[in-house]
């Protein structure tokens, strides 16, 4: 399955069926010249309680894997 966003847009993963086992994110992007690029992707995951357990939980360009 995928999933187009758009450059603010989030998704709410705990709702999708069956239960995630494994998350893959690419980014992608068309230049063009004389235009700036903005591209930045991160992910958390959240306990029964809706808090991040531990920093290693927070997947971000210096943090890439959980």
């Amino acid at each position: 399955m995928s999933i187009t966003l758009k450059k603010g847009t989030s998704l709410n993963l705990s709702k999708k069926e069956p239960a995630l086992q494994k998350i893959l994110i690419g980014l992608g992007w068309e230049f063009q010249q004389g235009k700036n690029i903005d591209l930045d992707a991160s992910v958390f995951m959240l306990d029964k309680h809706l808090k991040l357990p531990l920093d290693e939980f927070f997947v971000f360009y210096n943090n890439l894997k959980s």
